[in-house]
């Protein structure tokens, strides 16, 4: 019996259709064992992602750099998923700091050195829009500030990004201070998911400098919904390269076969695609949702701009909602209300998985090296030392007094690599160093291929913080990116994981001391 509303896979197929599965993919790995098969399917994969006329195009200029462009339709998505950020450095190592691939559905250029990496951010930034991976903006909108055009990009960045100044900061320690109180008082006599504590912290921290003032009962609603829909984009089953469903079921033809311990089955690609759908419209739901809820907020502000005078002064102080509620376009008007939820949710999502990684494994890396543990605990109780009762943390203690602790979290930045990559695609025809970037390919940083660099970085498998004692090399250690379309948040998350650490040190102790 199937209950009402499931589905299951049959776990019996016909004979022929296992027959069949088991020939395709022997046929498969027959071809791509024979060189002369392989150099075709290569051929074909090309014109598949329109390097055919590319290559018309620029057969009397520049090349594409080197590379493989993977299986049909494919390209290298299964690849990088099963080997993560070695994916990289394999490369890297061995077709050089640029080359050719297929990811997400699009055919790339991997950017793996420091050098095409800063022409890429910053001295062509001009040449290469920033874009979301493909489900991202599909689920979170495509209105992002970020993917604008770079005069708009930067009219924008320049009135959001004022909650995000040093001066913004600083005032808001307080704010953040009891947030880490709040969390940490909650641990005492617990064993607790270090990581959905760390998502809890930096979420509730995004939303006091993203959304700002609203009702609690509201605030907490959209917290809620806004989690549902971030934690779900983040593991949707969509049928995409580079999705978990790509990591377990091969395509052959109109349908999908997946393994059961030594069999092989077939399931009817409706199947998949329904629940591809119903995941799709479940996420949806959420997004309207967490929609519904900002326009009450929006609501709220607008009463309260009206009725009490406005909420933000003109010096930028305030929230990142509060601001593009009062932003105008390049016609003067007042954003649309789909753009401001674009912005908040991509904002949101931005927060919550790579700040709240970043935490985990800051504290995973203190517990696993008990003197420096033991270092940082002496720097933050000669900062509370000097500190009366309840007396907040100040902006000089966590820019200056924390010295030991920036590192540890620059050294877990470079080797735990939160963010691996990041994403443009090129408008142009950009030309670098007898090769083409070509315009619509996209562009992927891979951060993660420098900073594991033993040339920048010796034995960058080691956890060392005294690396950072001196500068890295220019554009070796890019966590948060660089020129115009810079990380706006990398201060607010410095400040959050200091802060944390700090009460964390200070109250409780790892189990072998």
């Amino acid at each position: 019996m199937i209950e009402p509303g499931k589905l299951a896979i049959p776990e019996m197929v016909d004979e022929a259709w296992t027959v069949t599965a088991t020939a395709a993919a022997c046929a498969v790995l027959l071809v791509m064992s024979t060189p002369f098969l392989r150099k075709v399917v290569s051929r074909v994969q090309e014109y598949a992602c329109g390097v055919a006329a590319d290559h018309q195009h620029h057969k009397h200029c520049m090349p594409l750099p080197p590379g493989s462009l993977g299986l049909p339709c494919l390209g290298e998505s299964l690849t990088l998923k099963s080997q993560g950020q070695k994916f990289w450095i394999s490369r890297q190592q061995l077709y050089g700091d640029i080359f050719k691939t297929h990811l997400f559905g699009y055919p790339s250029i991997v950017v793996a050195g420091p050098d095409a990496a800063r022409f890429v951010m910053v001295e062509q930034a001009s040449s290469f829009r920033q874009r979301g991976l493909p489900i991202i903006e599909k689920l979170l909108g495509s209105s992002f500030f970020g993917y604008q055009h770079e005069k708009v990009h930067a009219n924008f960045r320049k009135i959001l990004h004022g909650p995000l100044l040093p001066e913004a900061l600083e005032r808001s320690i307080p704010a953040v201070e009891a947030i880490a109180i709040d969390i940490l008082k909650h641990w005492d006599g617990k064993i607790v998911n270090t990581l959905e504590e760390a998502r809890k912290y930096v979420f509730k921290v995004a939303m006091e400098f993203v959304v700002g003032a609203a009702p609690p009962d509201e605030k907490e609603e959209l917290t809620r919904a806004c989690e549902r829909l971030i934690r779900g984009v983040s593991s949707l089953p969509v049928n995409i390269p580079g999705s978990n469903y790509y990591k377990a079921i091969k395509l052959i033809g109109r349908n999908f076969v997946y393994i059961k311990g030594s069999r092989i089955y077939v399931s009817c690609s409706n199947f998949m695609r329904l629940r591809q759908r119903r995941s799709l419209m479940k996420m949806q739901e959420s997004r309207r949702k967490a929609c519904a809820l900002l326009d009450k907020i929006m609501s709220f502000r607008s009463w309260q701009d009206e009725n009490t005078g406005k909420i933000l002064s003109n010096d930028g102080a305030g929230d990142i909602l509060g601001l593009m509620m009062m932003l105008e376009d390049e016609n003067g008007c007042n954003l649309q209300v789909e753009e401001i939820y674009d912005n908040i949710l991509t904002f949101l999502y931005s927060a919550y998985d790579s700040s709240a990684a970043a935490l985990c494994w800051t504290i995973k890396a203190l517990t696993e090296h008990p003197e420096l543990l033991a270092q940082v605990q002496a720097e933050h109780e000669m900062i509370s030392a000097k500190k009366s009762y309840d007396e907040n943390i100040k902006w000089y203690d966590i820019k200056e007094q924390m010295q030991l602790t920036i590192r540890v979290i620059k050294e877990t930045l470079r080797i735990a690599n939160v963010v691996e990559f990041s994403y443009r695609e090129a408008l142009e025809d950009v030309p670098y160093k007898g090769i083409v970037f070509p315009k619509g390919w996209r562009v992927i940083i891979a951060h993660a291929a420098y900073h594991m660099d033993p040339k920048y970085f010796p034995q960058p498998q080691e956890f060392d913080s005294s690396r950072f004692r001196v500068h890295p090399k220019l554009f070796s250690f890019t966590p948060f990116g660089s020129g115009p379309h810079v990380c706006m948040g990398r201060e607010l998350l410095h400040l959050q994981l200091l802060v944390f650490i700090h009460h964390l040190v200070l109250k409780y102790r790892p189990l072998h001391q």
